[in-house]
């Protein structure tokens, strides 16, 4: 009587014949893998037979790098991006950080659009001292020294029709006249000093500092102009009811 030898199923554990490839319960296949050789290890070649080997030369170990973290932004130009990955602006007048939203700068009141504008080319060198003397001697001529002809005109003009006031109205009789003489004398002599500051102030490269400039010159033209009609209406009244 011939005994056969049985084979377990590693997958289910059903016993199947030894001469299975298949296992009758799960189908799984019984015929085990061809084992593969394992690489035989070689051994590194010697340094020390091959030719030319510096044998007696230091190893230089690589330098700690370390890990190297991102900058939080630029530093340069206006923007700024903060750590948090915000984006803010810088003043230009106060240097105080801003955030984007903001349309001021929250320390001066310098608008973010002034903040953008390129700086403006800065004029040839000139003595303040010297600006500031011609301008007393006439108004505008300080100006016109420093090459800002635009300014020096409208100064030009605006201190002679004071000065042209002040004349006429010194040359007629009345005492309205007299007031109108002696409060545009007054304006007139204002006029010529802060002329002077001036152009002291832009040959000096400091146009913050400068008084009449902008909108502040063209109020001051309609405030001489509505003080001239006011006083003239009321020389008027005097006279006729006089």
């Amino acid at each position: 009587m011939s005994t056969e030898t049985s084979t377990r199923c590693p997958a289910c554990g059903g016993l199947n014949r030894s001469d299975s490839e298949w296992c009758g319960q799960c189908f799984a296949s019984l015929i085990p893998p061809k084992s593969v050789p394992a690489p035989t290890a070689t051994a590194p070649p010697d340094s020390s037979s091959e030719p030319g080997s510096r044998r007696g030369e230091a190893t230089q170990p690589l330098p700690d790098l370390g890990e190297r973290r991102a900058e939080p932004g630029p530093r340069g130009g206006v923007f700024r991006v903060e750590e948090g990955g915000g984006v803010s602006w810088q003043c230009s007048q106060c240097a105080t950080t801003n955030s984007l939203d903001a349309d001021a700068c929250t320390a001066c009141g310098t608008s973010f659009v002034t903040t953008m504008k390129p700086d403006e080319a800065m004029g040839p060198e000139r003595d303040p001292g010297t600006a500031a003397m011609l301008s007393l001697f006439m108004p505008g001529a300080g100006h016109g020294y420093l090459g800002l002809w635009g300014q020096a005109v409208s100064r030009a003009i605006l201190g002679l029709w004071v000065s042209g006031i002040v004349l006429l109205a010194g040359l007629q009789d009345g005492a309205g006249s007299g007031l109108i003489a002696i409060v545009f004398g007054a304006a007139s002599f204002c006029l010529w000093i802060v002329t002077a500051h001036d152009a002291y102030r832009e040959a000096s490269h400091d146009p913050g500092a400068v008084i009449l400039k902008g909108r502040t010159f063209l109020f001051t033209v309609l405030g001489l102009l509505l003080m001239l009609l006011g006083m003239l209406v009321v020389s008027g009244l005097r006279a006729s009811a006089a």
